[in-house]
């Protein structure tokens, strides 16, 4: 996870992405998405994420708001035992946010991720980001600064944004995890969710207490295994 995480930090790095600048995700809960915040946080990017159920016309209402730099989309998601592609909507939701620098395809499904059209700016691919050997480094930020982007519900207009900050993220979530759940050292944590819920966001900062982060994308009805399990140490996948 560590030598990811630097990689895909790296080459955000390269893309001119700095404090303060918005990285987004289209994507589902598998360890891309957590793999691609924890890199923006180290950066002290700011991160938000919309899941795949959405289409390109509703996530953009969420993350279009933020002028991101940098997308990261997957090419679909599994839900009760089918595989959705969501290529079509990667490239619609790009271009309705022009702020973009560049945007980072993420093979889920193991789709072949070509923008065979045209239609999507400066487009790479995860494993072209993610495949070097990078130790990561991590940006010094104050208390107040900006970790991440949630949102309301969005049923009285728009979502509304709802900014939470370094200091206060890692105060509440060991509270929370410690105190409550008495989450430990060596503990594996899974809460069933999708990345559009807060409680994705929750469960990232297992590997603040030195747990094990469980992602899992897909409906518990088809489940026989989780998909990936992220420690603070290493990722170890499993099918």
């Amino acid at each position: 996870m560590r030598r990811q995480l630097g990689s895909v930090a790296a080459w955000l790095r390269e893309q001119g992405v700095e404090q303060g600048d918005r990285v987004v995700g289209y994507l589902p809960n598998t360890h891309h998405t957590l793999i691609a915040f924890l890199a923006s946080a180290s950066l002290g990017a700011i991160w938000s994420v919309c899941a795949q159920d959405y289409a390109a016309e509703g996530a953009a209402t969420k993350l279009g708001q933020l002028e991101p730099t940098v997308l990261f989309a997957a090419d679909g998601y599994l839900w009760n035992g089918q595989a959705f592609d969501r290529r079509d909507q990667v490239a619609d939701l790009a271009n309705r946010m022009p702020s973009l620098r560049a945007v980072v395809g993420v093979g889920n499904l193991g789709e072949e991720f070509i923008d065979e059209h045209g239609r999507i700016t400066n487009l790479t691919t995860w494993d072209d980001v993610a495949s070097g050997d990078v130790e990561p480094e991590f940006v010094r930020v104050d208390f107040d600064t900006p970790l991440w982007v949630l949102y309301s519900s969005g049923t009285t207009g728009i979502p509304k944004g709802i900014v939470h900050s370094h200091g206060g993220v890692v105060i509440d979530h060991l509270r929370l995890l410690g105190l409550h759940l008495d989450l430990r050292p060596g503990d594996r944590f899974f809460w069933y969710t999708n990345t559009n819920w807060m409680m994705w966001n929750l469960v990232a900062s297992a590997l603040v207490g030195g747990a094990t982060t469980v992602c899992f994308d897909g409906s518990l009805s088809k489940a026989r295994q989780p998909t990936c399990f992220l420690t603070p140490r290493a990722a170890q996948h499993s099918s």
